[in-house]
């Protein structure tokens, strides 16, 4: 099948359009969510990535489909490892696969009130908000301050 790296930031900079990213899921393609790089986003936080994903395809005219904040969140995570081809072995937290996890603060300000969790870390959480990650069962980044 197919599958995709959705950038939406990367080609709003550059004013590529908008991809149908309804018509994308709905159609059952894996679609990854992405920030392609620094050469064409300043911004590298896929936190920030999927918030402006779901935006974007909420403001569209031709649709009246509202992408869920569940499906950013698949997007972010076993979206892509299916995109890459390792659905099997990362993406989701299941017996057997490789435990990557971000854990993520939900009690700044902004997000402030907490009333459903993935909407929190959609719409109102960044890369400032995650106190670790953990990559195959190791932790690589702690927050200290």
């Amino acid at each position: 099948g197919s599958s995709i790296a959705h950038c939406p930031k990367s080609n709003a900079k550059f004013g590529h359009g908008y991809a149908p990213l309804e018509k994308m899921l709905d159609a059952g393609i894996a679609v990854g969510l992405g920030s392609d790089s620094v050469a064409s986003n300043n911004i590298c936080d896929l936190l920030e990535e999927g918030r402006f994903a779901s935006l974007v395809a909420r403001n569209r005219a031709d649709t009246e489909r509202l992408i869920a904040a569940e499906e950013i969140l698949r997007m972010a995570t076993l979206g892509g490892a299916q995109a890459l081809g390792m659905g099997e072995e990362i993406g989701s937290l299941e017996p057997g696969k490789q435990a990557d996890i971000a854990i993520i603060s939900l009690s700044s300000d902004a997000q402030q009130p907490v009333n459903e969790i993935a909407a929190c870390v959609v719409f109102s959480s960044s890369g400032r908000d995650v106190l670790s990650t953990i990559v195959a069962g190791e932790e690589r980044y702690r927050r200290t301050a």
